[in-house]
């Protein structure tokens, strides 16, 4: 079926107005970006509660905690035989604040609740455009005059259509605002999740053949809340539930972290091949036809709060500021 069509000529004041309105939000997003890269290499890129509502701040969740437990079987000490080992588990998981941006309110509901709202209008904004579409045609082809005050009536009808899409069009910005802040708090919450994972498989706590289904199966990741159904948590946990629901969108690639001495060669190999065009890599697998997880080149940075944790699941980890964990640092 052809859909239906209606020519509104946008207002130019108010394009020029959500012009520099996106405009603004690009440049507000793309300002973080350097900021989070230095809080970043400076390791002071945790958000603690005092900073929910800072605005530079509102791309990290709240914050977020490894938690490692280390289990056992409860065994009476005079019935363990010396020198016999018992079997330790680490359960792990991690703690964070809910995935909204604290900066921009709660007062208008979630995301959950606004992405619902807007699809509402969207289906009601079509029909009313057919419905004018459909009255216009039919006066088309009516042999009966019609009134001279109908075409004031079809033009108000025509206005009123073009606010409620100028009132849709506006929905979507403050919609991709809010909702570019809960889902790069999810992905972050989502990637710290692996790494703690990959860190742990490293450490030996996770066997590597449960890190080799992770390549074919995916890392599942299990979210739960403590947030109510009531006043602001409500919409705290709708912008959750969007944020959660939207990184089944992403993907995440695994690369070798190339050490000092990798990074010589490669440079040292990259000389050579500009000096010699006729060079080939022949010799060197591609990252694309890797089919497996290469855990001995995985190299992690955690902070001072992990390497603790590291510390305590593993008491022979060095336990300093700034913690490498790679295969020959866990046996030192």
């Amino acid at each position: 079926a052809k859909r239906a069509r209606v020519d509104y000529h946008y207002p130019l004041e108010w394009i020029r107005t959500h012009v520099a309105a996106m405009e603004a939000l690009a440049m507000e997003l793309g300002s973080l970006v350097p900021l989070m890269k230095t809080a970043h290499k400076d390791h002071k890129s945790f958000r603690a509660s005092a900073l929910k509502k800072q605005a530079e701040w509102q791309a990290l969740p709240v914050n977020l905690h490894y938690q490692l437990m280390s289990v056992r079987p409860y065994c009476p000490s005079n019935e363990v035989e010396e020198g016999a080992k018992v079997r330790t588990e680490v359960v792990h998981s991690v703690t964070c604040g809910a995935m909204t941006p604290h900066m921009l309110g709660h007062k208008k509901g979630g995301l959950y609740y606004q992405e619902s709202k807007l699809v509402n209008s969207k289906v009601e904004l079509d029909r009313e455009k057919n419905a004018f579409v459909e009255k216009r045609h039919m006066a088309g082809n009516t042999a009966i005059p019609t009134a001279p005050t109908e075409p004031f009536g079809v033009f108000k009808r025509l206005q009123e259509l073009g606010d409620k899409t100028l009132q849709f069009e506006s929905v979507c910005l403050s919609i991709c605002h809010r909702r570019a802040y809960a889902i790069s708090q999810a992905l972050s919450i989502g990637v710290n999740s692996l790494l703690l994972k990959l860190g742990l498989t490293i450490q030996g706590v996770i066997p590597e053949r449960v890190a080799e289904q992770w390549l074919h199966c995916g890392v599942l990741l299990v979210f739960e809340g403590l947030l109510s159904v009531v006043a602001h948590e409500r919409s705290m946990l709708e912008d959750t539930i969007s944020a959660v629901d939207a990184l089944r969108s992403f993907q995440v690639r695994l690369l070798p972290y190339p050490d000092e001495h990798h990074l010589h060669k490669s440079n040292t190999s990259n000389s050579k091949k500009e000096s010699d065009p006729a060079a080939t890599s022949s010799g060197t697998k591609s990252e694309h036809d890797a089919d497996h997880l290469d855990i001995d080149n995985i190299n992690i940075s955690v902070d001072e709060a992990t390497a603790a944790a590291f510390a305590s699941a593993n008491p022979t980890t060095s336990s300093e500021n700034d913690v490498d964990v790679n295969p020959d640092a866990a046996g030192d």
